[in-house]
């Protein structure tokens, strides 16, 4: 018997999301109804502390689409998700989240935008409105600047979790150094060719966010340090620009000296020597990070989530 070939692979990261996993799956089902039995339904549970891996057995068991992976720690969304691609087969792969607030009906929307669109790689789903919280809409806005000012996103393109995405561009994620991933600006660096879709999104029914203020700040750090050199180039140009200043103050008061016999201080000579010193340091740190920064991208090649248990 021929195996047939997957179209779609939908790739979810699951958390302590007991309440909604049943209702997930059974609403997913129904969408593909619709669309084609060529798909695949890929859960991986990030080590979570409820009954989520106990009720992914049992959607496992009752539906051969449903493909499950456990990993043996917390090993954040991102890379949950980046498991999730080494074992999907479609054609498409969509990522979306487990709580309900991506409604699986909108995949349809996802589906239809790059089918008729064949010069697109990607398309994320974005709504007018966000039905997070103050905080959590807040940070979503925050990376979006730092997304387009760092890695050159145009302002008008959105962010987010729900996308669909074409094999060729989760071909070069596995192919390339996936450290500190963070999706959506590895996408950026892989593709210009993404485009925003207007989709719903719903009130979270179950449970609560599982980002905190700390995850936020790490996953932006990651964002920047891994992926963009610039915060190291603005401090080597900054030391520089202080160190011309400095000098050229110096000179200034050299002048004045010869030419009008103005005295230098020694008050100005020690404030223009700390300044000009201080500049070249800052200048000598950042031309240093300039080189760290290959070295650690060239050399590092730590495991960024292990399996405990598949059933694929």
């Amino acid at each position: 018997m021929v195996e047939s070939i997957i179209e779609y692979s939908v790739v979810i990261p699951v958390y302590n999301s007991e309440t909604s996993l049943k209702e997930l799956h059974s609403r997913l089902s129904k969408t593909f109804e619709s669309i084609t039995p060529n798909y695949e339904l890929i859960f991986i549970d990030d080590c979570s502390k409820d009954n989520s891996w106990k009720i992914l057995k049992e959607l496992n068991l009752d539906d051969h689409k449903v493909k499950i992976i456990q990993l043996l720690k917390n090993s954040g969304q991102h890379n949950a998700i980046l498991c999730g691609f080494n074992f999907s087969k479609g054609k498409f792969i969509i990522t979306m989240d487990d709580d309900l607030q991506h409604p699986p009906e909108e995949i349809s929307v996802l589906i239809s935008a790059i089918k008729m669109d064949p010069e697109t790689d990607i398309y994320v789903g974005y709504p007018k409105k966000k039905k997070h919280g103050f905080f959590r809409n807040l940070a979503s806005s925050c990376a979006n600047l730092l997304n387009s000012y760092f890695f050159k996103k145009p302002k008008e393109l959105k962010s987010g979790s729900f996308r669909i995405i074409r094999r060729i561009i989760i071909d070069e994620i596995l192919n390339s150094d996936n450290s500190n991933l963070v999706i959506g600006p590895k996408l950026l660096t892989i593709t210009n060719r993404i485009k925003n879709v207007s989709v719903k999104h719903d009130t979270r029914l179950y449970g609560k966010s599982n980002y905190t203020f700390t995850k936020y700040v790490k996953m932006a750090l990651d964002n920047i340090l891994m992926n963009s050199t610039l915060p190291l180039r603005i401090v080597s140009i900054f030391g520089f620009i202080i160190s011309i200043a400095s000098f050229i103050v110096g000179v200034i008061k050299i002048l004045k000296y010869f030419i009008n016999g103005v005295s230098v201080t020694g008050w100005t000579s020690i404030i223009v020597a700390i300044l000009f010193l201080s500049g070249m340091i800052l200048f000598s740190l950042g031309l240093i990070g300039e080189y760290l920064i290959r070295i650690i991208k060239t050399v590092k090649n730590n495991q960024v989530y292990a399996i405990r248990e598949k059933i694929i």
